[in-house]
């Protein structure tokens, strides 16, 4: 018999011994101590401490409490943040999330629900840097300060998932919030929405869609037209209303973005890789048929009367190279034709994101948006 051959019977027997002997342990094995000078074949596998062997399948396998604690930042003004709480899980995609600024223990507060931009296919609320205001976490924070409680959103890009999963999820998220209103301090009879660029345009659909249903349920629609599937949210039982909506150079009605943009302007809407297009899923101007381009336009469902029950403030720069500030105007007119609560801003001189701003006009902007906030949430409440 060659080496090999011994090797390979050896390692056998030495297998079918081990394999014995924790077959026994698993078993009822025999009292420690047995007869007089023997030792339990067990008992010598474990040195006689700890749990027979056996299969590891329990509880103590299941890892219950290894979970990712709560990132938690302190910011001035006594502001904590809760940075990646999970307000919804979506099957085929990364989980949802939102960062809390608060100032904790403060009692019941207002809350606004901020949607970051990024053309609908990038962006972060924390990530992003605003032209003006700073570091996104830092000005979130400052918000916070001024006895708020801000929850910024993520939402399924348009690589993820097209519209109008990117609303769908901003009203769960707005759901979520309300569900867990005593734990984080919130009161949630005054809810605000409010967002920049692609961000302000699902700010305006969440402002303007008060009370249609079609919106009020996630679905896991993929990227390549595969059959919907509702998801079961939490908190579905709650509102995704909200009593005040702030759009920042918001798109409302997508079918006029590129007759109503004025000669600097530096995109064209309608072809098939602008950031519309790619979130409605075809092109605007040329395949995407009426019935898509209307569902993602917030003019329309003012006329639905989804926006009834919502205070709208609009703020935009005069020369917007992005989003025509007419966009802004067009349902500003059309909320006060319904006698619905509305003011426009149009800050001269500014473009995107309010880049060019004078330190005076930064201000003014921050003026106008909290004194409309304080008012029509207070208002709201009844206070």
């Amino acid at each position: 018999m060659n080496k090999a051959s011994k090797s390979g019977l050896m390692a056998l027997a030495w297998l079918t011994a081990a394999a014995a002997v924790l077959a026994q342990s698993a078993g009822n094995p025999p009292p420690a101590g047995g007869p007089a000078g023997a030792a339990s074949p067990a008992a010598g596998a474990r040195g006689n401490q700890g749990p027979p062997l056996g299969n590891p399948v329990g509880k103590q396998f299941l890892f219950a409490d290894f979970k990712s604690p709560p990132l938690k930042v302190q910011y001035p003004g006594n502001v904590e943040a809760s940075f990646y709480v999970t307000y919804a899980t979506v099957m085929g995609t990364r989980p949802l999330k939102m960062d809390i600024y608060r100032v904790p223990n403060a009692g019941p507060k207002p809350a606004i629900i901020f949607v970051h931009g990024g053309s609908y296919v990038g962006g972060d609320p924390r990530d992003d840097r605003n032209a003006i205001y700073g570091e996104d976490d830092g000005f979130m924070a400052y918000v916070a300060s001024r006895g708020y409680v801000v929850a910024a959103v993520r939402y399924r890009l348009a690589d993820e998932a097209k519209w109008p999963a990117q609303l769908e999820d901003v009203k769960a998220a707005i759901r979520w919030l309300r569900g867990n209103a005593e734990q984080y301090g919130v009161d949630p009879q005054r809810l605000a929405v409010w967002g920049e660029s692609a961000g302000g345009h699902i700010a305006a659909m969440v402002g303007a869609t008060c009370g249609i249903k079609e919106f009020d349920k996630q679905e896991n629609n993929g990227i390549y037209g595969n059959t919907p599937r509702p998801m079961q949210a939490a908190f579905d039982n709650q509102s995704s209303c909200v009593q005040v909506a702030v759009p920042w150079h918001a798109s409302t009605d997508m079918a006029r973005l590129d007759a109503q943009s004025e000669s600097f302007a530096k995109l064209i809407h309608n072809t098939p890789v602008s950031s519309q297009s790619r979130v409605l899923g075809c092109s605007l101007g040329t395949t995407c048929d009426a019935a898509t381009v209307q569902r993602a336009n917030a003019l329309y469902y003012v006329s639905q009367g989804g926006a009834d029950k919502t205070a709208f403030l609009f703020q935009v720069g005069s020369v917007d190279e992005a989003t025509p500030w007419q966009q802004s105007q067009i349902m500003y007119d059309a909320l006060r034709a319904r006698g619905i609560t509305a003011q426009i801003e149009v800050i001269k001189g500014a473009n995107h994101y309010f880049t060019g701003a004078t330190k005076e006009q930064a201000k003014q902007i921050l003026d106008t948006f909290f004194k409309f906030l304080d008012e029509n949430l207070n208002k709201a409440a009844g206070k």
